[in-house]
């Protein structure tokens, strides 16, 4: 049960992770547009990135839903949303933040190969799981290791937002995210 839940956590990790790789700043020069608004831009390049990032995700976990074009573009420009929102209420990680995340990552991964090592089934599974995960991104240990912590250092800054902003509504958040977002495609659309 508990490496259930712990698989369940390094899903969404992962997916935290995925989302702040998504959000990192492409140059947009020579690629194609598909949606403008303010200081939110979507490049064909970021939708498909996106898709593929959650197709690597399902040759792990199948049961992982590949996103559409469409889910794509949302997903970019709600994540996009997000990054203004913290940019624009001034959340930031402290250095000892940043250093305890980036060590709790690297410690959780040891931890979890060394559980695997003395033989519990569950953590061998996520291991196993987590190594098909690396060898499909092509990553090392590092790589993986420095992807996973910048998933922390985003659910972290999130979580900041809804306790600083939201008064720890994360429903309230995504709520407004979902309703801005979705305003923004519309917009875009006629």
């Amino acid at each position: 049960k508990h490496w259930k839940r712990l698989s369940l956590l390094t899903v969404a990790v992962l997916a935290a992770a995925l989302a702040a790789r998504m959000m990192t700043p492409l140059p947009n020069s020579g690629q194609e547009v598909v949606f403008r608004s303010g200081n939110i831009t979507v490049t064909r390049q970021d939708v498909e990135k996106t898709i593929q990032s959650y197709q690597s995700a399902q040759s792990i976990k199948p049961e992982i839903q590949v996103p559409t074009e469409e889910e794509a573009l949302n997903i970019q420009v709600k994540a996009k949303l997000l990054e203004e929102k913290i940019w624009q209420y001034n959340i930031t990680l402290t250095p000892e933040e940043e250093e305890d995340a980036y060590h709790d990552t690297e410690d959780a991964w040891q931890a979890q190969k060394e559980d695997a090592a003395a033989g519990s089934e569950g953590a061998r599974e996520v291991k196993e799981m987590m190594e098909q995960y690396i060898a499909a991104a092509g990553w090392s240990e590092e790589e993986y290791i420095q992807f996973t912590n910048e998933g922390v250092a985003s659910l972290i800054l999130r979580q900041k937002l809804v306790d600083q902003e939201y008064g720890g509504d994360y429903d309230r958040l995504e709520a407004e995210l979902d309703a801005e977002c979705a305003r923004l495609l519309g917009e875009n659309a006629s």
